[in-house]
């Protein structure tokens, strides 16, 4: 699905609203909000008019879901660092 960046634009208020929802100090407002109009992108590949469900309730949870994805992986991702670290630190 080719999606127009008119489209993007005009739902940017919700991946807005939504990103500064959350305080999540390793990642700025900015990197939230990437992955929250990636969210919005997939769903709009995904969305289904017909369903009777407001475009904006439907994107919502595709945009949570790419902010806390982003999240995690976040938090996984340095706590990996900081075994290696230690690891580090007891083989010396």
């Amino acid at each position: 699905m080719n999606i127009d960046n008119n489209f993007i634009k005009s739902h940017a208020r919700i991946v807005r609203t939504i990103a500064y929802q959350y305080d999540f100090p390793p990642m700025t407002h900015h990197d939230l909000m990437q992955e929250g109009y990636m969210g919005l992108i997939e769903a709009a590949k995904h969305y289904n008019p017909s369903t009777n469900l407001a475009f904006d309730s439907y994107a919502s949870w595709w945009i949570r879901k790419f902010i806390t994805r982003a999240m995690k992986q976040q938090v996984s991702s340095f706590s990996l660092t900081t075994v290696r670290c230690k690891e580090d630190e007891h083989n010396q």
